[in-house]
Order: C-alpha cells, then sequence, then structure tokens
C-alpha cells in the first residue's frame, strides 16, 4: 500500500479551498460600530478596535488527525509533523494579509497586529473604516471581536478547618476504583497534565512536589501572559476564583503523604492562568493553546506535551449562534498533536440544552468531550449540572458523567483545603483517568482513549 505523507497532499487541498472563497464576513457588532462612527460626531472613524481576522482552513483538522494516526506509529513523530506542518502552513497562507496590515500600520490605520498558528487566524487593532474593507478580501472568512471567556463557576460548600484534615483517599476517587487503579500499577507516573484555569498555588502541599517545572524550566511549565510571573500563583480574588484552579489540578494530580485526593497522584502538571484574568480571555485562550501544544518550543520533544489538557471555562456566544465554532479549530488541532481535551459541561440547573460552548459540539459521540456532575453518594446527576441535549444538533451531551459534588481539594493557601460541587469538579476527573490511560499506553491516539472511557 502506498504511504501518504501528509505534507504532499496539502497543495492540492488549499487550492480545492481556494477555488471556493467568496468575500468574508463581518460581524454584525462590528457593523454596528461602523454604523455609529459614521452618525456619531464625536467619533472618530481612524479609532482602532481589536478585531480576529479569521482565514479558511488550510485543511480539516479531523482530517490531519486521520492521516496523522494512519501513517505515523508513534505519538512523538505524530505530534513533530503535525507541529511543522501548523506553523509552515498557517504562516504562509497568512503571509498576503500580515503584509497588508503592515502597510495600514504605516498609515497608523492598525498595530498590535499578532499571527496565530494553531488556528489560521490574525490579531489585530485595526481601523473602523477599514474593516469592511478587510473583510471584502477573497482570503478572509470572518472579521469579528475577540469572544469574552467566563469561568464555569461553582458552588463553594466550605473551606480550611471544615475541609481538612484527611489522611487516606477521598471517596469520590474510590467511588471511581482510582485505587484499584493504583494498586494494578497505574498511578500516572510518567504523564503529564494541564489545565486552563485561574492560577494555580504553586506551593500547595498536595502539589508542589509534582509541578513540572521542578526539572528547571518555568516556561515550559506555567504560562502567564496577563503577569508574566514565571512561578504558579493564583490570581482573583471572591470566593470561587482564587480557589478554582487549584481544585481542579488537586482533583487530577494532588497528594501530601497519605492524603491523596488526586486520580492521577503519580503524574506531573502544567498550568495556563488564562481564565477569569481579563476582560476579554479569547486571546489569553488561543495563545494557551499554542504554548501547551509544545511548551518547550521544540517539536522534536514531547517530554513536555500534556496528555490532557482540563478546561472549565466557556465563551460569550459573539453572533448568538448555538454552535458558533470559534475553538473548534484550536480544539481540533492540538488533538491531531495527540492532546486530549476535556470540558466541564456547565452548571445550569434542571434546564436542558445548557452545555456550555465549546463543549456543546456533537458532531460524533466523541466531539469536546464534555462531562457532566455525578451525585457520587446518591449515584444521581447532580443539581449543579448542565444538561443535554446539545444544543448544536440536538446530540447527546454530556459525553460522560463524573464525581462532582462536595469535593474535597487543594485550594489557595498552601495548606487550604475547601469542597466546591460542579463539572468544573467532575471534569478533572477524567482529565486525572486520560494520564492513568496514558501510561498503560503512550502512543494511545486520542480517540482511542476517549473511546475507552465511552465503553467501560
Amino acid at each position: 500500500m502506498k504511504k501518504i505523507v501528509i505534507r504532499n497532499t496539502l497543495p492540492l487541498i488549499f487550492l480545492l479551498f481556494a477555488l471556493g472563497l467568496q468575500a468574508g464576513e463581518l460581524s454584525q457588532t462590528l457593523r454596528t460600530k461602523i454604523a455609529t462612527a459614521s452618525i456619531d460626531a464625536t467619533q472618530s472613524s481612524d479609532e482602532k478596535i481589536l478585531v480576529w481576522i479569521k482565514l479558511p482552513r488550510i485543511d480539516q483538522p479531523k482530517q490531519l488527525k486521520h492521516e496523522l494516526t494512519k501513517t505515523e506509529p508513534t505519538r512523538a513523530a505524530r505530534h513533530e509533523k503535525a507541529i511543522k506542518h501548523l506553523r509552515s502552513e498557517h504562516k504562509s497562507a497568512q503571509a498576503n494579509l500580515i503584509g497588508r496590515l503592515n502597510s495600514l500600520k504605516r498609515l497608523n490605520k492598525a498595530d498590535s497586529i499578532r499571527s496565530f498558528w494553531i488556528v489560521n487566524l490574525i490579531e489585530a487593532k485595526v481601523s473602523l473604516d477599514e474593516l469592511e474593507v478587510l473583510a471584502s478580501r477573497s482570503d478572509i472568512e470572518l472579521v469579528t471581536e475577540p469572544p469574552d471567556v467566563f469561568l464555569i463557576t461553582p458552588e463553594v460548600a466550605s473551606t480550611a478547618s471544615s475541609a481538612s484534615p484527611s489522611v487516606g483517599v477521598e471517596p469520590n476517587l474510590t467511588y471511581m476504583n482510582a485505587h484499584l487503579a493504583w494498586a494494578a500499577g497505574y498511578t500516572g507516573a510518567g504523564r503529564l497534565v494541564c489545565s486552563f484555569d485561574t492560577g494555580i498555588e504553586g506551593g500547595h502541599d498536595a502539589l508542589a512536589t509534582s509541578w513540572y517545572g521542578l526539572g528547571g524550566d518555568s516556561t515550559a511549565s506555567w504560562f502567564d501572559p496577563i503577569f508574566q510571573q514565571d512561578f504558579p500563583h493564583t490570581q482573583g480574588s471572591g470566593l470561587v476564583t482564587p480557589h478554582h484552579g487549584s481544585h481542579t489540578m488537586g482533583i487530577m494530580v494532588g497528594h501530601d503523604g497519605g492524603d491523596t485526593i488526586g486520580v492521577a497522584p503519580g503524574a506531573k502538571w502544567i498550568s495556563a492562568a488564562v481564565v477569569d484574568v481579563t476582560s476579554r480571555g479569547g486571546s489569553a485562550i488561543l495563545s494557551a493553546f499554542e504554548w501547551a501544544s509544545d511548551p518547550d518550543g521544540n517539536p522534536n520533544t514531547i517530554a513536555d506535551l500534556p496528555d490532557v489538557i482540563n478546561h472549565s471555562w466557556g465563551f460569550t456566544r459573539v453572533h448568538g449562534i448555538s454552535c458558533e465554532d470559534i475553538f473548534f479549530d484550536a480544539i481540533d488541532y492540538t488533538e491531531a498533536l495527540g492532546i486530549v481535551n476535556i470540558f466541564a459541561a456547565g452548571n445550569s440547573i434542571y434546564t436542558a440544552e445548557t452545555i456550555s460552548n465549546p463543549a456543546n459540539r456533537a458532531n460524533d459521540s466523541l466531539d469536546c468531550f464534555a462531562v457532566g456532575n455525578l451525585r457520587y453518594d446518591a449515584d444521581t446527576i447532580s443539581n449543579y449540572s448542565s444538561y443535554g441535549p446539545s444544543d448544536c444538533n440536538g446530540e447527546i451531551k454530556p459525553n460522560v458523567v463524573a464525581p462532582g459534588h462536595g469535593i474535597r481539594s487543594s485550594g489557595k493557601g498552601t495548606a487550604t483545603y475547601i469542597l466546591m460541587t460542579g463539572t468544573s469538579m467532575a471534569a478533572p476527573h477524567v482529565s486525572g483517568l486520560v494520564a492513568l490511560l496514558r501510561q498503560k499506553n503512550p502512543n494511545a491516539t486520542v480517540d482511542q482513549i476517549k473511546e475507552a472511557i465511552l465503553t467501560t
């Protein structure tokens, strides 16, 4: 059988896409701003606004994943080929538009130009009077404002002394038989988990020794695009935000001596502090996807590559469409690189079709793997869990459920533990499980791992 070489197929694929290109779309929000500026004497059409300029796909992400799985037997080979492919092809596809934006910059009509490689997208500040001209180009699919990202907020039950101390294994872990996996030798040893969250208490007793950055490379272990600090720390204020990231990471890997709170206590962790830390979080999320796809910047290495990314966020829909695909390509391309994405489904109570976007996508049973909240002490779905079906197409959601009610885990403060309830607590149980499965089979594909979770 002739071996398919992915790169050799791309010129034909790109040509087929190019033949069907039409002028791009300008979002209704931006059209309204342009119209307002034209009738408001106090507002200048030279005002620059931050926009996302989305170019057509260079290929279908799921097809790329399929080709890599078929042609490359190891995760390392799949990762190397995919990284080089995405960097090269997106740079080439964006070259003409980058040139135009640089010309506008010289005219003081654009600035803050940034090209992404994990998706075919450019971010820039562009003057209002240039937006319609840009959107009319045949190499542009959409010009829109970056989305607002929000934290999927859990309920806080108690903190500090009422949630600690404890010796032994938490009941939510024995409920899912994690202790039996450990007894068989699967603790997540040698595996790496990641979260996109609100920050981590890097010195926490249950987390400090398993931070991947202890090996000496903090930039490959902690991503902080807002404050640029090189050691994990919590961010935000209030009841939830400063505890949230530490809590979810504790459910994945946390342990302190005889006190085990994590599904995969033998695994290491990295994290991106990109949720609930800025007014417009979309850019931070895309930056985090790029970082997590190659944390050390070397596509030839995978020791730094996470097995899974745990997500507890959604975004405000820009166009009011149920199934907006703003982040779908980033998710699919990271999975082509071999990273499993696990999503909290959302915490809307007693309401159908409330799964957060992007967790609501359900083109097939493995899409945007969403986790609902199970009240394990009663074997029933918790009140704090969004319901399906998907409002994209009516298919089944969430994909699975896991313990998420009254879960004790780490919080802000080096010895603080906290009880929380929500799908944010359920999802990291599944993310920890991914680490156990990857320990058993390091070269397992993303789809193989998801199918194993669904069928066992």
